[in-house]
């Protein structure tokens, strides 16, 4: 008898230690499709994420992180197989998040990634001006992931989104002599999560250093983004938002030499996101060009960036449209030079 409950000891031993490991290399997946995402590696993110949701597919984690490479994805070119995968991919995730709750209504996670696909949604909504759904999905988004961090206040990355959520209300002009304080705990919340997330620490960065730009902190700025730059130095959305930080303080002297090297950095490659940054670094040349008072080289550039595809991305269509415009008032300068001497 002694022998047999040693043995049974001894497989329970084994099996607990069996699904640890299991859960440990679960987490290392999840760990590599986020790397990959962070890097700019964005279709092995999805393969990664993909491979964790087809063996776990009544867990969010896989469909939430989907969604969320698709977002990205959709961020630089507004295709229907990225806008198909990401309204699936949600709904994957908030139907597992979910079923987890009403079986487990103690389950953190399921709580925190429920919370978090509310948050998508609320931004999905926001750009397509449903700003009822947007206010809704932002209630539901923050419920839950209050309730996450009161079953586990070590969910550190629920202050991402519960950060972005109060500087992007604070920062609406009309709230913000209402909400001044929302905006302080908002960046203490992205900060927190950029220092101490688990799963979106990089993301919390970058939100972070786009909530400070937008106060004129540009110096802390570019010091919360050097850790991501050093680290992903492969990818050209690190070395683009250093050198949009001086276009928005208005040095356009370092901001032209930081798009122009990025620009050029970029030329030699082919593919779609090389051009996409490359795209939009030469735009932001014949901005500072024209703030520089160089406006040949700047109606030089800004030709080329009109005349250029929008390669199905809705900033493209902007920066062409702002393209058009700058030639337009170039010419309507060197019409009135032309009067003048005339």
């Amino acid at each position: 008898m002694r022998g047999l409950l040693a043995s049974f000891l001894i497989l329970a031993a084994a099996l607990a230690a069996g699904q640890a490991r299991g859960a440990e290399a679960e987490e290392e997946a999840l760990g590599r499709g986020i790397e990959a995402a962070a890097a700019g590696r964005y279709e092995e993110a999805l393969g990664v994420f993909g491979r964790f949701a087809g063996r776990h597919p009544a867990q969010p984690e896989g469909h939430f992180f989907r969604a969320a490479v698709y977002q990205l994805l959709k961020g630089h070119f507004d295709l229907p197989a990225y806008r198909r995968g990401l309204e699936e991919s949600l709904a994957r995730a908030l139907e597992a998040a979910g079923g987890i709750m009403r079986r487990e209504p103690g389950d953190a996670r399921a709580h925190f990634f429920a919370g978090l696909a509310h948050g998508i949604r609320a931004v999905e909504a926001m750009n397509e001006y449903r700003y009822l759904d947007a206010l809704l999905d932002g209630r539901r988004m923050v419920a839950l992931l209050e309730r996450a961090l009161a079953l586990d206040p070590g969910l550190t990355d629920a202050y991402y989104a519960l950060g972005v959520y109060r500087v992007r209300r604070a920062q609406v002009f009309w709230l913000r002599p209402f909400l001044g304080e929302d905006l302080a705990g908002g960046i203490g919340m992205l900060r927190r999560a950029a220092e101490g997330g688990r799963w979106l620490g990089a993301l919390a960065r970058v939100d972070l250093v786009w909530a400070l730009y937008r106060e004129e902190r540009y110096d802390e700025a570019r010091r919360e983004l050097a850790p991501l730059a050093a680290r992903y130095p492969g990818h050209p959305l690190y070395a683009l938002a250093r050198a949009e930080g001086y276009f928005l303080q208005r040095d356009y002297p370092k901001a032209r030499a930081e798009f122009a090297a990025l620009r050029e950095k970029l030329g030699g490659r082919a593919d779609r996101f090389s051009r996409f940054y490359g795209r939009f670094a030469q735009w932001r040349v014949a901005r500072c060009d024209f703030a520089l008072g160089r406006f040949a080289e700047a109606g030089s550039a800004a030709r080329e960036v009109m005349e250029a595809p929008d390669m199905n991305s809705s900033l493209l269509r902007q920066v062409r449209l702002g393209a058009a415009d700058m030639l337009d008032r170039i010419e309507k300068e060197s019409a009135g030079r032309r009067n003048e001497g005339g």
